[in-house]
Protein backbone atom coordinates (compact mmCIF):
# COMPACT_ATOMS: atom_id res chain seq x y z
CA UNK A 1 0.00 0.00 0.00
CA UNK A 2 2.89 2.07 0.81
CA UNK A 3 4.27 2.49 -2.53
CA UNK A 4 0.74 2.40 -4.57
CA UNK A 5 0.32 5.36 -2.58
CA UNK A 6 3.19 6.41 -3.36
CA UNK A 7 2.82 6.03 -7.05
CA UNK A 8 -0.34 8.05 -7.19
CA UNK A 9 1.29 11.03 -5.47
CA UNK A 10 4.02 10.79 -8.21
CA UNK A 11 1.35 11.17 -10.87
CA UNK A 12 -0.01 13.96 -9.35
CA UNK A 13 3.21 15.74 -8.94
CA UNK A 14 4.21 14.53 -12.42
CA UNK A 15 0.92 15.94 -14.06
CA UNK A 16 1.56 19.12 -12.50
CA UNK A 17 4.74 19.71 -13.06
CA UNK A 18 4.42 19.32 -16.69
CA UNK A 19 1.19 21.53 -16.88
CA UNK A 20 3.35 23.79 -14.95
CA UNK A 21 6.03 24.46 -16.73
CA UNK A 22 4.01 24.70 -20.15
CA UNK A 23 2.01 27.39 -18.72
CA UNK A 24 5.37 29.51 -17.87
CA UNK A 25 7.41 29.08 -21.38
CA UNK A 26 7.87 31.99 -23.72
CA UNK A 27 6.32 30.21 -27.36
CA UNK A 28 8.27 33.16 -29.44
CA UNK A 29 11.53 34.20 -27.63
CA UNK A 30 13.10 37.56 -29.24
CA UNK A 31 16.95 36.31 -30.09
CA UNK A 32 17.78 40.12 -31.44
CA UNK A 33 18.79 40.21 -27.77
CA UNK A 34 22.20 38.20 -26.81
CA UNK A 35 21.14 35.32 -25.06
CA UNK A 36 23.06 32.79 -22.42
CA UNK A 37 21.42 29.24 -22.49
CA UNK A 38 21.45 27.32 -19.63
CA UNK A 39 20.38 23.92 -20.53
CA UNK A 40 18.77 22.12 -16.77
CA UNK A 41 20.55 18.91 -16.30
CA UNK A 42 18.76 16.09 -15.42
CA UNK A 43 17.89 14.98 -11.56
CA UNK A 44 18.72 13.01 -9.67
CA UNK A 45 22.00 11.96 -11.49
CA UNK A 46 25.97 12.52 -10.15
CA UNK A 47 26.74 15.97 -12.00
CA UNK A 48 24.65 17.31 -9.49
CA UNK A 49 24.87 15.46 -6.86
CA UNK A 50 27.78 15.47 -5.61
CA UNK A 51 29.54 16.63 -8.10
CA UNK A 52 28.17 20.39 -8.95
CA UNK A 53 31.22 22.06 -6.52
CA UNK A 54 30.98 25.25 -5.17
CA UNK A 55 27.25 26.26 -5.57
CA UNK A 56 24.60 24.36 -3.91
CA UNK A 57 22.05 23.75 -6.82
CA UNK A 58 20.67 24.91 -10.06
CA UNK A 59 18.70 27.35 -8.90
CA UNK A 60 21.20 28.97 -7.47
CA UNK A 61 23.22 28.75 -10.58
CA UNK A 62 20.39 30.58 -12.53
CA UNK A 63 20.15 33.32 -10.20
CA UNK A 64 24.11 33.93 -10.00
CA UNK A 65 23.88 33.81 -14.08
CA UNK A 66 20.44 36.08 -14.34
CA UNK A 67 22.56 38.78 -12.08
CA UNK A 68 25.61 38.39 -13.89
CA UNK A 69 24.20 39.34 -17.21
CA UNK A 70 25.94 42.92 -19.12
CA UNK A 71 23.32 45.40 -19.78
CA UNK A 72 20.53 44.13 -22.35
CA UNK A 73 21.27 40.36 -22.25
CA UNK A 74 18.71 37.79 -21.41
CA UNK A 75 19.09 34.41 -19.93
CA UNK A 76 16.84 30.96 -21.69
CA UNK A 77 16.41 28.48 -19.53
CA UNK A 78 15.34 24.93 -21.25
CA UNK A 79 14.03 21.55 -19.41
CA UNK A 80 15.60 18.30 -20.01
CA UNK A 81 13.60 16.11 -22.24
CA UNK A 82 14.23 13.35 -19.75
CA UNK A 83 13.00 15.14 -16.65
CA UNK A 84 9.74 14.92 -18.46
CA UNK A 85 9.16 11.47 -19.04
CA UNK A 86 7.94 9.34 -16.43
CA UNK A 87 10.51 8.21 -13.62
CA UNK A 88 9.22 7.27 -10.21
CA UNK A 89 13.12 8.28 -9.00
CA UNK A 90 12.41 11.44 -9.55
CA UNK A 91 10.09 12.21 -7.22
CA UNK A 92 11.98 14.41 -5.07
CA UNK A 93 13.19 16.80 -8.24
CA UNK A 94 11.49 19.46 -9.90
CA UNK A 95 8.72 20.54 -8.55
CA UNK A 96 5.97 23.46 -9.81
CA UNK A 97 7.26 26.05 -7.29
CA UNK A 98 10.85 25.33 -8.82
CA UNK A 99 9.88 26.53 -12.17
CA UNK A 100 7.85 29.36 -10.77
CA UNK A 101 10.84 30.61 -8.97
CA UNK A 102 13.10 30.49 -12.34
CA UNK A 103 10.14 32.53 -14.02
CA UNK A 104 10.62 35.16 -11.24
CA UNK A 105 14.18 36.14 -12.00
CA UNK A 106 14.33 38.78 -13.79
CA UNK A 107 15.52 38.84 -17.75
CA UNK A 108 15.16 35.14 -17.47
CA UNK A 109 12.74 32.99 -20.35
CA UNK A 110 11.80 29.53 -19.85
CA UNK A 111 12.00 27.65 -23.38
CA UNK A 112 9.38 25.04 -24.59
CA UNK A 113 10.77 21.68 -23.87
CA UNK A 114 10.31 20.68 -27.56
CA UNK A 115 12.52 23.78 -29.27
CA UNK A 116 15.47 22.66 -31.10
CA UNK A 117 17.96 22.47 -28.61
CA UNK A 118 20.39 22.77 -32.02
CA UNK A 119 18.49 26.23 -32.64
CA UNK A 120 18.96 27.74 -29.35
CA UNK A 121 22.93 26.68 -29.60
CA UNK A 122 22.97 28.38 -33.00
CA UNK A 123 20.82 31.50 -31.69
CA UNK A 124 22.76 32.34 -28.46
CA UNK A 125 26.06 33.43 -28.01
CA UNK A 126 27.41 31.49 -24.84
CA UNK A 127 26.65 28.05 -23.33
CA UNK A 128 26.15 27.49 -19.65
CA UNK A 129 25.91 23.99 -18.32
CA UNK A 130 27.48 21.92 -15.02
CA UNK A 131 29.60 19.49 -16.88
CA UNK A 132 26.88 18.80 -19.62
CA UNK A 133 27.54 17.49 -23.72
CA UNK A 134 25.84 20.53 -24.51
CA UNK A 135 29.35 22.23 -23.69
CA UNK A 136 31.32 20.22 -26.43
CA UNK A 137 28.12 20.80 -28.98
CA UNK A 138 28.48 24.27 -28.72
CA UNK A 139 32.03 24.90 -28.61
CA UNK A 140 32.07 23.07 -32.36
CA UNK A 141 29.50 25.06 -33.23
CA UNK A 142 31.56 28.52 -32.50
CA UNK A 143 29.92 29.07 -28.98
CA UNK A 144 32.24 29.74 -25.91
CA UNK A 145 30.62 27.96 -22.64
CA UNK A 146 30.78 28.57 -18.87
CA UNK A 147 30.46 25.54 -16.75
CA UNK A 148 30.20 25.41 -13.25
CA UNK A 149 31.46 21.98 -12.22
CA UNK A 150 35.34 19.51 -13.08
CA UNK A 151 34.76 18.93 -17.14
CA UNK A 152 37.38 17.54 -19.25
CA UNK A 153 36.71 20.20 -21.61
CA UNK A 154 37.58 23.03 -18.48
CA UNK A 155 40.96 23.69 -20.10
CA UNK A 156 40.12 24.75 -23.69
CA UNK A 157 40.34 28.57 -24.21
CA UNK A 158 36.81 28.99 -24.67
CA UNK A 159 35.32 27.36 -21.64
CA UNK A 160 35.62 28.76 -18.25
CA UNK A 161 34.74 27.09 -15.02
CA UNK A 162 33.00 29.44 -12.80
CA UNK A 163 34.34 29.05 -8.67
CA UNK A 164 32.66 32.32 -7.95
CA UNK A 165 29.78 35.21 -8.51
CA UNK A 166 33.05 37.33 -9.41
CA UNK A 167 34.85 34.65 -11.67
CA UNK A 168 31.01 34.19 -13.44
CA UNK A 169 30.89 37.90 -14.31
CA UNK A 170 34.22 38.26 -15.33
CA UNK A 171 34.20 34.97 -17.55
CA UNK A 172 31.01 36.51 -19.31
CA UNK A 173 32.61 39.33 -20.22
CA UNK A 174 35.67 37.72 -21.42
CA UNK A 175 33.40 35.01 -23.88
CA UNK A 176 31.16 37.51 -25.06
CA UNK A 177 33.72 39.19 -27.19
CA UNK A 178 34.85 35.68 -28.55
CA UNK A 179 34.21 35.08 -32.11
CA UNK A 180 32.79 32.17 -33.48
CA UNK A 181 36.28 30.72 -35.83
CA UNK A 182 37.88 31.74 -32.74
CA UNK A 183 36.37 29.41 -30.52
CA UNK A 184 36.52 26.35 -33.38
CA UNK A 185 39.63 27.03 -33.68
CA UNK A 186 40.42 27.28 -29.47
CA UNK A 187 38.67 23.91 -29.76
CA UNK A 188 40.52 22.37 -32.54
CA UNK A 189 43.93 23.26 -30.76
CA UNK A 190 42.90 21.49 -27.54
CA UNK A 191 41.61 18.46 -29.19
CA UNK A 192 44.76 18.08 -31.09
CA UNK A 193 46.86 18.84 -27.41
CA UNK A 194 44.69 15.99 -26.01
CA UNK A 195 44.66 14.04 -28.71
CA UNK A 196 47.21 10.79 -26.94
CA UNK A 197 45.03 10.78 -24.16
CA UNK A 198 41.66 9.92 -26.57
CA UNK A 199 40.39 6.73 -27.31
CA UNK A 200 37.39 6.39 -30.56
CA UNK A 201 35.13 3.28 -28.02
CA UNK A 202 32.68 2.80 -24.96
CA UNK A 203 32.95 1.94 -21.57
CA UNK A 204 29.53 -0.24 -21.59
CA UNK A 205 27.04 -2.35 -23.23
CA UNK A 206 24.62 0.66 -22.95
CA UNK A 207 26.82 2.61 -24.69
CA UNK A 208 27.72 0.77 -27.43
CA UNK A 209 24.13 -0.05 -28.00
CA UNK A 210 23.80 3.92 -28.65
CA UNK A 211 26.42 4.16 -30.99
CA UNK A 212 25.42 1.30 -32.89
CA UNK A 213 21.69 2.51 -32.95
CA UNK A 214 23.33 6.34 -33.89
CA UNK A 215 26.10 6.16 -35.80
CA UNK A 216 25.80 2.87 -37.30
CA UNK A 217 29.19 2.12 -35.47
CA UNK A 218 30.71 -1.46 -35.39
CA UNK A 219 30.69 -3.50 -32.46
CA UNK A 220 34.29 -5.06 -33.12
CA UNK A 221 35.84 -1.64 -34.35
CA UNK A 222 34.96 -0.36 -30.76
CA UNK A 223 36.16 -3.25 -28.98
CA UNK A 224 39.67 -3.60 -30.87
CA UNK A 225 39.96 0.35 -30.37
CA UNK A 226 39.65 -0.30 -26.55
CA UNK A 227 41.79 -3.22 -26.17
CA UNK A 228 44.44 -1.98 -28.34
CA UNK A 229 44.18 1.53 -26.27
CA UNK A 230 45.10 -0.66 -22.98
CA UNK A 231 47.70 -2.62 -24.38
CA UNK A 232 49.51 0.55 -25.78
CA UNK A 233 49.43 2.11 -22.28
CA UNK A 234 50.42 -0.96 -20.66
Amino acid sequence: WKYIKLVFKYQKLFKLRQTTYTALVEKKINFDIPTIFYALHFEPERTTIPELIKFKNQLSIIKAIAQSLPEGWQLVVKEHPRQHLYDLRDIHFRSPKFYREIKEIKNVILAPIDFNKDSLIEKCKIIATITGSISFEGLIKGKPCIIFGDSWLQQCESVKFISSEQSLKKSILYLQNKKSTDVKQDIAKYIQNIAKYLVYSSHSDKHLRIRKAYFKTNYSTLITNLTSAIIQRL
